[in-house]
């Protein structure tokens, strides 16, 4: 406990499931697969450089466009990154409209 501050117990609190909460749909429907990706390498203390290797030599670059969106995700990235972190492969699956939003991007930067 901090100093100056009170511990507050509520007895009708109750434990729910995050991953069932409007909240977590929210969220989960806001985030790219990089992003999802970021997260996961992150929670495990782990650098982009690292996680190339354990991919198969990325360099870290590639590693970075793909969490930042500059490039995308391919299926067998996405596979090794599912057994990687012990995750469903559909966390890192890229949605259509995600796909079109980065071909979009693509098409901007190119005309920019």
């Amino acid at each position: 406990m901090v100093m100056g501050q009170k511990v507050i117990d509520n007895d009708d609190d109750k434990l729910v499931n995050v991953f069932e909460t409007p909240w977590y749909r929210n969220i989960k429907e806001a985030l790219t697969p990089g992003e999802v990706m970021r997260i996961y390498r992150e929670n495990r203390a782990m650098t982009q450089t690292r996680l190339g290797e354990l991919l198969g030599g990325i360099l870290r670059q590639h590693i970075s466009n793909m969490e930042n969106w500059k490039r995308p995700i391919s299926l067998n990235t996405a596979k090794k990154l599912a057994k990687l972190f012990n995750i469903p492969v559909e966390r890192l699956r890229i949605s259509v409209i995600l796909q079109l939003r980065y071909k979009m991007t693509l098409i901007r930067n190119r005309y920019a």
